[in-house]
């Protein structure tokens, strides 16, 4: 499956579209240039944006700009990555990572996502 362009946001964008989605939203923080693991993930990201179309956002922001929001969500290195569901930190991970794991990690939120969705009957 071919990938899709993964749209770069500030950071106070992001924290708007975070918690405004009603989709699950994955999140690079990496750099455009200068860093070999950030271009060897580039290519997987655009795959899963595509992949997950109509499921989950993804979105990218510039580590080196958003160094102390990155902190705060966990995201100490470039590149990391970190899953939001309903506005709230599903799953932060650095490199070294895959495409599969971060795949793995929105099946997972995807399900408990429909899940959370779903009215209960008799309040189980």
């Amino acid at each position: 499956m071919r990938g899709h362009e993964v749209p770069v946001v500030s950071g106070a964008e992001l924290q708007m579209l975070v918690q405004q989605s009603d989709e699950l939203v994955l999140v690079e923080f990496g750099v455009n240039f200068g860093c070999s693991r950030c271009d060897d993930m580039r290519p997987q990201i655009a795959r899963l944006a595509g992949e997950f179309e109509g499921q989950a956002k993804v979105l990218r922001v510039d580590y080196n700009a958003n160094r102390g929001l990155a902190a705060q969500l966990g995201a100490n290195i470039c590149p990391s990555y970190v899953l939001f569901r309903r506005g709230e930190v599903v799953v932060t991970r650095s490199y070294p990572t895959s495409a599969d794991l971060l795949a793995a990690d929105l099946d997972a939120a995807t399900t408990r996502n429909h899940e959370h969705s779903t009215p209960t009957v008799n309040g189980n």
